[in-house]
């Protein structure tokens, strides 16, 4: 079982549903759903054992020292289906034809009686001498319905391994330092970049140990180098190049969305920094680009209020906002 914590960022999927961990007690365990944003309770002495029988599937977390940084998998990493050798692609394809054999069909994954009849009539039609057991095909199907990309996570483990590049313990603090150094920027430069500083810092350092008579540093390639920087907390790059409320609306999304039934069920309100700048009618001087408060209807559509500002989204932004969906829209019609 991979391990885990109990702490922000963990993802479970149980009831057929995910759900977000929010707040503990000493007895019980919070959660939020994804989709639909209820709160579900779990009594933590149910929790684990719920976990060991897989009704409770861990599906995201990772504890660093710092941070809780989430998708630790190995086939969270960006893979290309047309870049897999033909036997595993020929694999995927295989393990697609049951998956979605078996959806069509309308059989849930928790159904292994019938999954286990209707693999015979799959593997007939794919002419599969050693058709796959029921557990292994529950498997896939759980992997398909809770994966953010069913595609890849269906993919064969060893499609992408690759022998990594290792380096000693004194060449990786190098590495990781200039890491922090050229790339982990407010001055957001490129890897490219970040890379050509890292080999001119490790060449000169390698001339300095050459002189002192120590052991030279070994580099790495530029693939390395980026794989190195994927591998990173994205919460604590996000903050030293682009500044923590950045980071805060980056990663602070909440999935899924509340239904609407009828007009003025639900409404959706937000703040953009608009793509125009003000020039004064008389001075003709630039003063800058307005901030733009809207307020939407979700079922219709339809924008009920706006309210435009120099300032960024606030309290005055949204009053201003909904004080003009309130009232009278007839003069856009006698424009």
């Amino acid at each position: 079982m991979q391990k885990f914590q109990i702490s922000m960022g963990l993802v479970i999927f149980t009831d057929n549903e995910e759900y977000e961990y929010t707040d503990r007690s000493d007895t019980e365990i919070y959660f939020r759903s994804l989709n639909s944003g209820k709160r579900k309770i779990i009594q933590e002495p149910d929790f684990w054992p719920g976990v060991q029988r897989g009704s409770i599937v861990v599906l995201h977390s990772k504890v660093t020292d710092k941070i809780v940084e989430t998708k630790f998998s190995d086939q969270s990493k960006s893979k290309f289906i047309s870049e897999l050798a033909p036997k595993y692609f020929t694999d995927l394809q295989r393990r697609l034809h049951y998956v979605s054999g078996l959806i069509k069909e309308g059989i849930s994954r928790g159904c292994r009686k019938s999954i286990a009849s209707f693999i015979t009539k799959l593997s007939s039609s794919l002419n599969d001498t050693k058709p796959p057991a029921a557990s292994t095909v529950q498997t896939w199907m759980r992997q398909y319905e809770t994966s953010d990309d069913p595609n890849v996570f269906l993919i064969n483990g060893n499609s992408f391994r690759a022998k990594p590049e290792r380096i000693d313990t004194e060449s990786e603090l190098f590495l990781q330092n200039q890491i922090q150094l050229h790339y982990a920027s407010i001055t957001r430069p490129s890897i490219t970049t970040a890379y050509k500083a890292y080999r001119n810092d490790l060449k000169q350092e390698n001339l300095r140990r050459e002189r002192d008579e120590v052991g030279l540093l070994h580099p790495v390639s530029e693939k390395t180098f980026y794989n190195r920087i994927k591998d990173l907390p994205q919460k604590e790059l996000l903050i030293a190049r682009e500044g923590y409320e950045v980071a805060r609306k980056v990663l602070k999304v909440s999935k899924g969305s509340l239904p609407a039934d009828y007009p003025l069920d639900v409404v959706e309100i937000d703040h953009t920094l608009m793509n125009l700048y003000v020039v004064d009618d008389q001075s003709f001087l630039p003063l800058g680009r307005p901030w733009i408060t809207a307020i939407k209807d979700r079922y219709s559509n339809i924008l009920l209020g706006f309210y435009i500002s120099f300032h960024a989204g606030g309290l005055k932004s949204i009053f201003g906002a909904i004080k003009h969906s309130l009232n009278s829209h007839q003069r856009a019609y006698e424009m």
